[in-house]
């Protein structure tokens, strides 16, 4: 099973988009560098662009919620650090 969800921030994120890949025993966190060529909009497709930089976490880490709360939180605001954990959550992560 893989779950991924691409996050179209814009400039209140380091490079512009935050995609998540859940499965059965890691989440990776990875920052993208937003493609023009795919579109301008939010709602463009920029699940395929450059990759900028990449975290993987094991899910037996006991302090997970807050590694991935921390690598958030410097690549992006509160409120969309907030807006993806609780995305997170619906996985019982």
């Amino acid at each position: 099973m893989k779950i991924t969800r691409t996050f179209n921030i814009g400039e209140y994120c380091v490079g512009g988009v935050i995609s998540l890949e859940i499965t059965d025993n890691t989440i990776s966190i990875i920052n993208r560098q937003w493609d023009q060529k795919m579109g301008a909009l939010k709602s463009s497709d920029q699940s395929n662009s450059k990759i900028i930089n990449r975290w993987d976490f094991d899910f037996t880490n006991n302090n997970l919620l807050n590694e991935i709360n921390d690598v958030l939180n410097d690549l992006t605001t509160s409120y969309y650090a907030d807006l993806i954990i609780k995305w997170i959550k619906e996985y019982e992560v």
